[in-house]
């Protein structure tokens, strides 16, 4: 028998843990952005490895959008 032994966050612990609203998790669920989530009926959970997943996929060094460099030739 295996156990499994994933943590799951609720919409508050991760709004929480971000600093930022229910409300922008809703939002970027509903466009598709976002860590993966659960939906169990009507709760919605995140697995942990999901949120940091997301959250180490997109770390920035710059805010500033890059710049496509002409090619001389």
């Amino acid at each position: 028998m295996t156990t499994n032994t994933e943590k799951f966050l609720t919409q508050d612990d991760v709004a929480a843990l971000w600093n930022i609203s229910t409300n922008t998790l809703r939002k970027w669920r509903w466009e598709g952005k976002g860590p993966k989530f659960v939906k169990l009926g009507a709760r919605v959970v995140y697995r942990e490895s999901d949120v940091l997943a997301y959250a180490a996929a997109n770390i920035k060094n710059s805010t500033a959008k890059s710049e496509v460099m002409p090619c001389y030739s």
